[in-house]
């Protein structure tokens, strides 16, 4: 089997870091690979260098790009029927929401079976109400030319389903997985590294510095557990748009640690002694995860996908409430038995649902599912 895997583009994020960990697993199973995406600025990984070490054909679409724009998306979609036409996949997985747009609709003009997967939800705080209802539109109208759309949450499933996109049949869920054997890392190291004592309380985030994923809530959390906690320090792990401003909000506070992106994320999760995930939307969040695995507990929002993916490995506070979570922050770091049975949980739940290895088996079943199904 030959598929064809399209992405809107690689910029650094949970989406590319699955989109590259499909990939790889596919691959080592011995299925054909094609891999496209519009160019970025800061991929999360080079994929001239990731394809060559996989022996497999990379395509840049180069007017392929995430913002609307009516000559390129037209030129891109031109370019995805060329691939596709050169290719001849047997099947096309689109990623993300403008590839998945275009590509699905290339694949019904040139008779591609098609699987999409948005990596999270579209509706919901990230464009405008007027662009919200144009991709509402869109992706009613790119549901009707593919097999399947994978969700990576229930509620990410409800809520295409409650906007009319797809049916019962065709949207179904299939979480993100990780690979659990990487967690837990070497806390000690990243500890030792950012000159922290091993007893001192370190409260983290790790995640995209967009207004979406909350980062100026967990400054303002931070400065409500620093009163508690003087001796505390915290860390902020991730770039993007806000950092700068993110810099100035945490003027004042000791021991605030921004480290901007970062490869060792086991290490520096188990140097943490609690995570906070202040979101005001999210479709899944792979930290949340990796942070269970590392059997460290959560605070985290009760948004989209996240009540879903923490259960008993964490405590749900509403979004934008700084207030009530730094108070069960402060819970935590004040009952290294109440931390340890959360984590435990938390590592028992990763096991159960989050492994990588049943992520990469489902995807795989569905991959022949589609292919074999008529026209």
């Amino acid at each position: 089997m030959k598929v064809l895997q399209l992405i809107t583009r690689l910029d650094k994020g949970g989406a590319p870091r699955v989109f590259l960990q499909l990939i790889r697993g596919l691959t080592e199973l011995g299925i054909e690979i094609v891999m496209s995406s519009g160019p970025s600025q800061q991929p999360e990984e080079d994929p001239w260098g990731f394809s060559q070490r996989l022996n497999i054909s990379y395509h840049l679409l180069p007017h392929l790009r995430r913002d609307i724009a009516p000559l390129h998306d037209l030129l891109s979609f031109f370019e995805i029927c060329a691939l596709i036409r050169r290719e001849r996949p047997a099947l096309l997985h689109t990623h993300t929401t403008k590839g998945g747009i275009l590509g699905r609709i290339a694949g019904r003009i040139t008779r591609t079976k098609t699987i999409h997967t948005p990596h999270g939800h579209l509706f919901y705080g990230y464009f405008g109400t007027g662009k919200e209802r144009l991709y509402v539109f869109l992706e009613r109208l790119a549901a009707r030319f593919c097999g399947r759309i994978i969700t990576i949450s229930e509620d990410e499933r409800r809520a295409y389903l409650n906007k009319g996109i797809g049916d019962e049949k065709r949207v179904i869920t299939i979480y993100n997985g990780i690979d659990i054997q990487r967690f837990p890392g070497e806390g000690k190291k990243v500890r030792t590294e950012l000159g922290i004592a091993q007893q001192v309380p370190v409260v983290g985030f790790v995640g995209r510095m967009e207004e979406i994923k909350g980062p100026d809530r967990f400054v303002e959390a931070a400065k409500k557990i620093k009163a508690a906690y003087p001796k505390a320090h915290f860390v902020m792990v991730g770039d993007g748009p806000m950092q700068e401003g993110l810099l100035k909000m945490a003027e004042g506070i000791s021991g605030f640690h921004f480290l901007g992106y970062r490869e060792d994320i086991p290490d520096l999760i188990a140097a943490f002694d609690i995570m906070l995930i202040p979101s005001l939307n999210d479709g899944f969040n792979l930290a949340a995860v990796e942070a269970m695995a590392s059997a460290k507990p959560i605070v985290a929002t009760a948004v989209g996908g996240l009540p879903e993916v923490v259960g008993d490995g964490g405590v749900l506070v509403g979004p934008g409430d700084t207030t009530r979570m730094a108070q069960e922050a402060i819970a935590l770091l004040n009952s290294s038995r109440l931390r340890k049975e959360m984590g435990a949980k938390g590592r028992k739940r990763t096991e159960a649902l989050f492994d990588w290895n049943v992520c990469l088996q489902r995807t795989i079943d569905l991959y022949h599912e589609v292919s074999g199904e008529s026209g």
